[in-house]
Parts: structure tokens; C-alpha cells; sequence
């Protein structure tokens, strides 16, 4: 049914005030394209000379595609109150803000449509609103609002090249999470993430991240020591009032950011020691006890420590019963360390 056949005159109201901008009709029952002015063709860059357009799926024409789009609001249409949104257009390829309204008309169910384009600066916005949302999507962890691993390792790599005075760096890891996820559900598991980031965020600000599913890291930049260990004695307080979860906490404060990665393995360290051997407080030696902790990993790493067996026999019968196992470490030069040279206070 084309325009002429319906008489556009005989439309309601609101179609004869608004013949001045760019507008179309669409029958939403059949998605065809029941009218379409000069402006809407020239603003959408359509190449219709005529009424060829008429009966056309709107889909086709406007979006180029064989089957309805998935974002199709026709569902939502009223005959009270215009409907806002805007579409995205592949002929001039940007964003067009569409007011909709529907209307019964010979017994078919029009969409009275009618195309703003954005002015200059609302298209500056909303280019940066988009730019907002993929950085979102790109460094935000989903869950916790925090800044994500990917965030987290950029950050690292500017530190490296940076001349930053003093970093802080907090490692922290919540003490069973696997259990409460497996005894209270995951939904519990999901608010102890939530509550923990939004803890460490209230002392740490923005430069706050969650590197896995259950281990945060705070860096504090050119932050001073006193002023640095503070902040972690608070947070410490903040993580003991709670009684649903434990964090375990490492940190390191360091005059120089040389080695950025090395002290990040160093902090954790710390971390992983307070977690194993239920550390309550790291007094002025951490820095020391995470060094320690670090090369101790890496020697295991290297095989410096040899396990031997020493037999146990009994004396009566002369028979081997069983053996004691021995650990021995073994120098740069291949010779056997005694434990009394390599255990502290052994």
C-alpha cells in the first residue's frame, strides 16, 4: 500500500506537524515500509527516487539485512508516548536518534518513526561514551568494578618506564574461597569478591586490582613509607572485622621502582608466607623475609636440595626395617650442605 493510497493528509495529528522532518511508516505486524518522505531518504542516503521502497521489509532497507533485527523495539511501541532510542544506520554509517509512536490506521498497526541527526557536540559525547565503555570492557573486571589483570600488567610495564619516586605494593589472597563457594554457593562467593574490592578501593583508591579469582594487588605510587604502611595497617583492620572471610596480606614498600617485577614476586612471597604459616604481623623485616622466601623458591626450582635415604636396621635380625629421609642442599660447586649451614637456628 503506498502513501498515495493512504492518504497522508489523513493522518493522525502528530504526522501532519512533523512532514518538515525526516519520517517513515513502518507496518510492525509485517515489518513493511508503508511510507517514507524526501528528508528520511536523503538523511539515510537511500537511493529511492519513487515509491519502489513501499512494501519493502524495513529491515532490508534500512539495515541491509534478510531477517528482522535482534534489536527491534516494535514490541515496546504505545499509542500514548513517543519511544527514544537510537539505531545505528550502515548507509552513513553512524548513530541516528529515532522517536517512534504507535497508531492504528485502516486497520493496520503503523510505527510513525521520525530521524534526528546528533548535532557536533552530541556526537563528541557519544563518541566518548563509547571510548568510556570499550575501556570498560578492555580493563574493568566485570564483578568487582576493579581494575582487571590486563590493566594490572600495563600499569607494570608504564612503571618500568617511568621515574616514580616510591611504590607500595600489597598482594592479597582470600583463605578458602574455594570452600565458601562449594558449601554456600557461588553467589556467596561472588559478594565476599565484591566486598573484599570494595574494602581495598576505600584505602588503596583506584590503583587497585584483581589479578585472579581470588587474589587482589594495590600499588601505591610515590607514596612515603610511613605514610604507605599506615594505609596497609588499615586495611588489615578493615579485612580482621570481617566475619565471613580471611585475606591473607603481603606487602612491600621499596625507595626505587628498579626491578618492578621482582619486588611484585617478592610482595607475594610475603603473602604466600602469611597465608602458610598464619603470619598475623610482618614487623620491619619483611622486606628480608620476602627476599629469602624468593630465593628459597628459586633454589628449589634449580634442584639445590637432594633427598637421601638413610637405612634403619634392626639389630636382632640385621634386615632393613625401613629408612629416614634426609634432606641435604648441594652448593654452586656440587658439595653437600649440612642442615645446621642452611636452616636458621637449626
Amino acid at each position: 500500500m503506498s502513501s498515495k493510497m493512504m492518504g497522508f493528509d489523513e493522518f493522525p495529528q502528530i504526522a501532519r506537524t512533523e512532514t518538515a522532518r525526516a519520517i517513515y511508516l513502518i507496518d510492525v505486524d509485517t515489518c513493511e515500509i508503508v511510507y517514507m518522505n524526501k528528508s528520511a531518504k536523503d538523511m539515510l542516503q537511500l537511493a529511492y527516487e519513487d515509491d519502489s521502497y513501499c512494501g519493502k521489509k524495513c529491515y532490508t532497507v534500512l539495515q541491509g539485512l534478510n531477517s528482522k533485527c535482534r534489536f527491534c523495539r516494535n514490541n515496546l511501541l504505545t499509542t500514548e508516548c513517543m519511544f527514544v532510542e537510537e539505531i545505528y544506520q550502515p548507509s552513513v554509517q553512524r548513530y541516528l536518534q529515532v522517536k517512534s509512536i504507535l497508531f492504528n490506521y485502516m486497520g493496520r498497526r503503523l510505527r510513525f518513526e521520525i530521524l534526528y541527526n546528533f548535532k557536533e557536540e552530541e556526537l563528541e559525547q557519544q563518541k566518548k561514551y563509547l571510548d568510556q565503555k570499550l575501556e570498560q570492557i578492555r580493563w574493568v573486571d566485570n564483578l568487582t568494578g576493579l581494575y582487571n589483570r590486563e590493566k594490572y600488567s600495563s600499569l607494570l610495564k608504564d612503571i618500568e618506564i617511568k621515574k616514580i619516586r616510591h611504590i607500595g605494593i600489597v598482594d592479597m589472597d582470600i583463605n578458602g574461597l574455594r570452600n565458601i563457594n562449594a558449601t554456600k554457593g557461588y553467589h556467596s562467593g561472588d559478594r565476599v569478591l565484591i566486598r573484599i574490592a570494595a574494602l581495598i578501593k576505600s584505602v588503596f583508591g583506584v590503583n587497585s586490582f584483581r589479578v585472579g579469582s581470588d587474589e587482589f594487588v594495590s600499588l601505591a605510587l610515590n607514596m612515603d613509607k610511613a605514610d604507605f604502611e599506615a594505609k596497609v595497617a588499615a586495611l588489615k583492620a578493615k579485612f580482621s572485622a570481617e566475619t565471613d572471610f580471611r585475606v591473607s596480606v603481603g606487602s612491600l614498600w621499596s625507595d626505587n621502582c628498579r626491578d618492578i617485577y621482582k619486588k611484585v614476586s617478592q610482595a607475594n612471597a610475603v603473602m604466600e608466607a602469611t597465608k602458610s604459616f598464619g603470619y598475623k604481623n610482618l614487623t620491619a623485616d619483611y622486606n628480608h623475609k620476602a627476599e629469602s622466601a624468593h630465593r628459597l623458591l628459586a633454589e628449589i626450582a634449580e634442584g639445590r636440595f637432594k633427598v637421601y635415604l638413610q637405612p634403619k636396621i634392626n639389630l636382632q635380625t640385621g634386615l632393613i626395617e625401613g629408612a629416614e629421609a634426609l634432606v641435604r642442599k648441594i652448593d654452586d660447586q656440587g658439595v653437600i650442605i649440612a642442615p645446621d649451614n642452611f636452616i636458621p637456628g637449626y
